[in-house]
């Protein structure tokens, strides 16, 4: 049975040579299936051009593609992974911002994982943080992911440590119409299918998260937890439901702070 084919939506911000060790990282895949990927610019430069156009592998596809920049970089986000999921011709999208790093293995292993899982449509992997340390999925939030996503209102991996069917991906609403594209998305993926988990750090982050912590994320979250009201109630039990409503109180106080400093 031939292997899905897999296509590497990238996003990028500020084209450098992060943006080129990226692409390095699709190129160095050990999978035998067919790899393709595309390149989703919002700098307004022609930089990230450059860089594509100048990359020395032939063998695979790759595509360039500009979009307009939005008011803030997780809109800018939102977009990018959008555009990505409608160009990709694969089978699979495998999401991946610029400053990440895939491991050689990194699809092979996922789509293996996804082969031998009953039901998964997907898969994600524990990742490398930028300080070096190895971030697990502890077994309880690979269990139960929804619920940690509903009950916590923060996701247990990355966009790019997914790779997701592209069929599974049209099907959930635009990215960029969600609360808090990272949460959101990844609810929505669980809604559809759940997902295989490898227990090896099949990403590097080489740069500490940023906009995780910013004020438009923090209202992301609070947003997130009004949406899925419905959700958590028919999901999560009463001690779960407590914690969920302690942890959108600290938002709407960390929220009010930020306001007045």
């Amino acid at each position: 049975m031939a292997l899905p084919s897999v296509t590497v939506a990238v996003a990028t911000y500020e084209p450098d040579e992060t943006l080129r060790a990226a692409l390095d990282s699709i190129a160095a895949q050990r999978y035998d299936g067919s790899i393709s990927a595309v390149v989703l610019d919002n700098t307004e430069t022609p930089a990230a051009e450059g860089i594509v156009e100048a990359f020395p592998f032939a063998d695979y596809h790759w595509q360039l593609d500009h979009i307009p920049r939005q008011s803030t970089g997780m809109a800018n986000l939102a977009v990018a992974r959008d555009l990505g999921v409608q160009f990709a011709d694969g089978d699979y999208v495998h999401f991946l911002n610029d400053d990440d790093i895939l491991d050689p293995d990194a699809i092979s292993a996922k789509i293996d994982a996804i082969h031998h899982h009953p039901q998964a449509r997907g898969a994600y992997s524990a990742i490398t943080k930028a300080d070096g340390t190895v971030k697990h999925v502890p077994p309880v939030v690979v269990d139960n992911p929804l619920t940690f996503l509903l009950a916590n209102l923060r996701p247990p991996t990355l966009p790019s440590a997914l790779l997701v069917e592209r069929e599974v991906l049209l099907d959930c609403p635009p990215r960029r119409t969600l609360p808090h594209e990272d949460i959101c998305g990844l609810i929505e993926i669980l809604l559809r299918t759940p997902l295989a988990y490898v227990d090896e750090p099949l990403l590097r982050r080489t740069t500490p998260p940023g906009m995780s912590t910013g004020r438009v994320s923090q209202q992301g979250r609070l947003d997130t937890h009004e949406r899925y009201a419905g959700l958590r109630a028919e999901l999560l039990g009463s001690q779960l439901q407590d914690h969920a409503q302690q942890t959108a109180e600290q938002l709407r106080q960390q929220l009010a702070t930020d306001e007045r400093a």
